[in-house]
């Protein structure tokens, strides 16, 4: 699974504190970590090569700001805090190619 792949890679430099985070009220966040003193929520998203860049609309980017809000109400954070798309692409054989972390703004 795309999620675990990009879990283990995180785990290199970060801290997980969460996966598949699910506030009440809907949302939810696919990766949580602490890379240094930076919270990061990950959305992660695989696609194939030569199809067109997968986006996260503005609905799930509402929803996701949502529900980092909600983390950030229950374990309020002092240090930076970071929103990033981290996109897999895969080969046509399934493989990877390529992990690309995109800030969401």
């Amino acid at each position: 699974m795309t999620e675990d792949l990009v879990a283990g890679l995180i785990c290199v430099k970060a801290k997980l504190l969460a996966r598949n985070w699910r506030p009440r009220g809907g949302g939810e966040v696919d990766i949580v970590a602490l890379e240094g003193d930076t919270l990061l929520f990950l959305e992660v998203k695989s696609r194939k090569k030569g199809r067109p860049r997968s986006l996260v609309t503005r609905a799930q980017k509402r929803r996701l700001l949502r529900s980092v809000d909600l983390w950030l109400a229950k374990s309020p954070h002092e240090g930076p805090v970071r929103l990033e798309m981290v996109l897999v692409t895969r080969a046509i054989d399934g493989s990877v190619e390529r992990v690309d972390r995109v800030p969401l703004s």
